[in-house]
């Protein structure tokens, strides 16, 4: 003999079965999303660590200026290609440092472009190689990631 049950109670147990899944799903999905999500600690450590390296590759520039290396033979092209790589970097790197004030940025970018623009004819000059690492200086301080 089967049992039967009225169907509104159904329909109703039902309705309640399809309510808990949704919240235990979104609950899951939630859970699942926040562990995998990177913290701010996380973000913070990218961006430094990008800053160093940023300022790493000027400071090979620099060391290629006082030691008057072979690799920059007769042209200037190298400091100038590291100079617009660091510019462009920079301009990336700064929206994902909102700690960095607009104004530190600014002058971090306009300085690189005054000093990509003071290359030809000055990037194997010690003095050039000092402004270059100052340059890194500030890139590593701006951002927090000094050594």
């Amino acid at each position: 003999m089967a049992i039967y049950g009225p169907q509104a109670r159904r329909r109703r147990t039902l309705i309640l079965v399809r309510v808990a899944g949704l919240v235990v799903g979104a609950v899951l999905g939630a859970v699942a999303g926040r562990s995998s999500a990177p913290t701010v600690e996380d973000r913070v450590r990218s961006v430094r660590g990008e800053a160093r390296a940023i300022s790493s590759q000027l400071r090979v520039v620099s060391i290629h200026e006082e030691e008057n290396a072979s690799s920059l033979g007769n042209g200037d092209a190298g400091a100038d290609l590291a100079l617009r790589r660091t510019e462009t970097d920079l301009r990336r790197l700064f929206r994902r440092a909102p700690w960095v004030p607009s104004k530190a940025a600014a002058d971090l970018v306009a300085d690189t472009a005054a000093l990509r623009a003071a290359a030809p004819g000055q990037a194997r000059t010690p003095a050039f190689g000092k402004q270059v690492d100052g340059l890194a200086d500030r890139i590593e301080t701006t951002f927090g990631a000094s050594p």
